[in-house]
């Protein structure tokens, strides 16, 4: 783990993205001198968690998405943490192995757990039939695709969208005003009849006046509460969904009634965390919803060397409710008490206050307010109170980058770590080496067709050695593609950065198996390499492949009439610089991961089942530089060959053209962007189109040049077959025409 390599042999692994982490990694960021001398990792499903005091605001739609957002990956990088982007699924206590979803575990000599709750799986039978509303995330997407299919709908055909929202705590309270709130000022064709189902006689928490004025406010804004109310089951019906719930008034005990029904659409699971499950199945001392019972140090009663905070751990002898009010004030305890373990010191002890003050919108403009059991009234002062609470907790997680516009001060990683083109060519030329651009060259012939092989690598793109190296294969691996050969075998050359024995045997496993697991992708394997030290982590593969055709897919091979077709979007160049400097968006920064983590191998038959004859893989040199060669490998064969490129239906990756519009760009742009002056026919082009066309690539796209008449075909097929950005951008002529050269 790369950032967080030390003189110490001691590895922290943070398990969770919590707000309790979060906090951590800012006073880290902000004090480096508070972070404890270890390698330290923080392994989070995602690079972004949501900051659950503005969720409602979200639903309701007072706030934008990325207004809500922890940027968990920023945060590790300005503390120096390794960011792993996994599904924790287990915990092995005796062996000391933090178990990930689809990837090897991880080492730890400490871990501090920060993972949240989910909704109670056990509430209540058929509990998933409900739409759980921990995680946030699933029920987010739920709630926006409800948003979209009311707003499709017929106004004068619609009819009422029947909804529940099975618990009343807090929480369940502001989201049923959130979200009726957010029904009607968007004005839904259909009416939602909306219904908050609580086992209490009055929505909690539990005051005289809170329960008053919550009750005004349930019948102000037409919400059927349903008090008194325990739901026993879920069970899908043809008339819908019927929630069965048993009456908790007094004398239902002592008068046994069947149980009563609801019918909804749908039905939001609010009643009750829970922690997830693997932390009692690791055999963690837990409570009755599964949190971890810790000491007032925050360590587990059952396991010295780990701590737990937030909604998944509590005090034994000081045990709060679940709630993000005592997360955020654990945070401080939880700081100091880690570098004192890492240290060896006596950890410090804390109690939790009883009482916190507490606001809950109303989603009109107003809040409601209490402390323990005293009501603090409802007003607009409230809601402003909230907001600013809620926005300056946002704020202080974020850092206020410099907006410098020389980006060459820090230079990029991944492909753009690359020589110039121009370097390249005068080195090639000087040592007089041939310099003709395939991606692959032939080494043999077997029975199946020729053997061709090629060599790629860089420095590491991300933190993760193991997410870095599936990366680093999957890109080398683009080069036989582009020749039109699949994937045998490779070697790798891996160099580590000086550290501690241990922890370099870490490093180095979990980068053994991010090669294996992309080669796997691939249909390859991983056959031997070499490892060495170095100032950094490097990931360098040679690869091994073979092609079914007798001809190869060269660069030179382009032919008037062909159409060029781009398999995927562009634009991992700029997100990178800008995720450098914390200037990208953390929900961009996944979904370029996501989409260059993905094998383009299956383009190989697609391409060649629709008479492919040029292709190469889009890298360092940009789209430009790439078809650039292309373009005069050609012209040695037919020197009037042009290319009529469209601009505007180059795919870019979410958030890329932003960022070049905001002037910022990989430190290997400008060595490209020399190539513009080769092209008369590009001068005219609007200039972010000029700076995504040389914009360095890491897992970058093919672009394959295919007969006009196979194009149509061709795009369908790749469509549909998990390209859905593939676009023909371009086409070639025997005339220069304007947007070409």
């Amino acid at each position: 783990m790369q950032p967080a390599f030390t003189a110490s042999d001691h590895q922290l692994l943070l398990a969770g993205g919590g707000h309790g982490h979060a906090l951590l990694l800012k006073r880290w960021a902000m004090r480096p001198m508070d972070r404890p001398r270890a390698a330290i990792a923080l392994v989070s499903r995602q690079g972004a968690t949501l900051y659950s005091g503005m969720v409602p605001g979200l639903v309701g739609g007072v706030y934008a998405r990325p207004d809500c957002l922890i940027d968990l990956r920023d945060l590790c990088r300005r503390a120096g943490v390794c960011f792993i982007q996994a599904e924790i699924h287990g915990i092995d206590l005796q062996r000391r192995l933090l178990r990930l979803q689809g990837r090897p575990p991880l080492a730890w000599d400490s871990l501090s757990l920060n993972v949240g709750a989910v909704s109670n799986p056990t509430a209540f039978a058929g509990a998933e039939l409900a739409i759980p509303v921990k995680p946030l995330e699933p029920f987010l997407t739920w709630w926006q695709q409800q948003l979209e299919q009311q707003r499709g709908q017929a106004s004068e055909r619609a009819a009422p969208f029947r909804l529940a929202i099975l618990g009343a705590g807090a929480g369940g309270l502001e989201l049923a005003m959130a979200m009726q709130q957010r029904w009607h000022r968007d004005a839904m064709p259909s009416p939602l009849m909306l219904s908050l189902i609580g086992s209490q006689g009055h929505p909690s928490p539990g005051n005289a006046g809170m329960a008053r004025a919550t009750l005004r406010q349930l019948a102000g804004q037409g919400i059927h509460w349903l008090g008194a109310a325990r739901v026993q089951r879920l069970r899908q019906t043809p008339q819908g969904l019927a929630v069965e719930w048993q009456s908790t008034a007094a004398g239902a005990a002592t008068t046994p009634r069947q149980p009563q029904q609801l019918l909804v659409d749908a039905a939001i699971h609010c009643a009750g965390p829970a922690a997830p499950a693997w932390l009692a199945q690791a055999g963690l001392a837990c409570d009755g919803i599964g949190r971890v019972l810790t000491h007032t140090n925050l360590t587990c009663l059952s396991a010295a060397a780990v701590f737990a905070s937030g909604d998944c751990g509590v005090i034994a002898t000081s045990p709060r409710p679940p709630s993000g009010v005592w997360a955020v004030r654990a945070a401080g305890i939880l700081a100091d008490n880690l570098l004192r373990h890492c240290g060896n010191r006596p950890l410090r002890h804390w109690q939790p206050q009883r009482q916190a003050l507490q606001l809950l919108g109303t989603g009109l403009g107003t809040a409601l307010g209490w402390r323990g059991r005293h009501f603090l009234g409802q007003g607009r002062w409230h809601w402003h109170l909230k907001q600013w609470i809620d926005r300056r907790f946002i704020a202080g997680l974020r850092e206020q980058p410099s907006m410098a516009e020389d980006a060459a001060q820090m230079p990029c990683r991944g492909c753009a770590a690359k020589l110039s083109a121009k370097v390249l060519s005068l080195a090639l030329r000087a040592a007089d080496q041939g310099s003709d651009p395939e991606d692959a060259h032939p080494v043999g012939l077997s029975a199946a067709g020729p053997l061709l092989q090629s060599v790629d690598g860089f420095p590491a793109l991300v933190e993760d050695p193991w997410l870095n190296a599936r990366l680093t294969s999957l890109h080398a691996c683009a080069d036989l593609w582009a020749c039109g050969a699949q994937v045998d075998s490779a070697q790798a050359i891996v160099a580590l950065p000086q550290g501690p024995a241990t922890l370099q045997v870490t490093l180095l496993a979990q980068t053994l198996a991010g090669i294996k697991a992309g080669l796997a992708q691939a249909g390859g394997t991983l056959i031997g390499g070499h490892s060495m030290e170095g100032s950094e982590l490097s990931v360098c593969l040679s690869v091994n492949g073979s092609s079914r055709a007798r001809t190869l897919w060269g660069k030179g091979e382009l032919q008037s009439g062909d159409a060029l077709v781009l398999s995927r979007p562009i634009g991992s160049g700029v997100l990178f610089a800008a995720a450098m400097r914390g200037l990208a968006q953390p929900e961009h920064v996944d979904a370029a991961l996501s989409l260059m983590g993905t094998s383009q191998h299956s383009l190989v038959d697609h391409f060649a089942g629709h008479d492919c004859h040029a292709c190469t893989d889009i890298s360092g040199f940009g789209l430009l530089g790439h078809l650039s060669e292309m373009l005069e490998a050609s012209r040695r064969r037919d020197p009037g060959l042009h290319i009529q490129l469209h601009p505007r239906a180059i795919p870019a990756m979410a958030g890329a053209l932003q960022l070049l519009e905001q002037g910022l760009h990989s430190s290997l742009a400008p060595a490209n962007r020399r190539l513009l002056a080769r092209y008369p026919g590009l001068q005219g082009m609007v200039p972010v189109l000029q700076e995504l066309l040389v914009d360095p690539q890491t897992c970058g796209p093919l672009l394959a040049a295919v007969p006009m008449a196979q194009v149509g075909s061709l795009l369908g097929a790749l469509q549909g077959g998990g390209f859905a950005d593939a676009a023909m951008i371009g086409r070639c002529t025997r005339q220069a025409e304007a947007g070409g050269g």
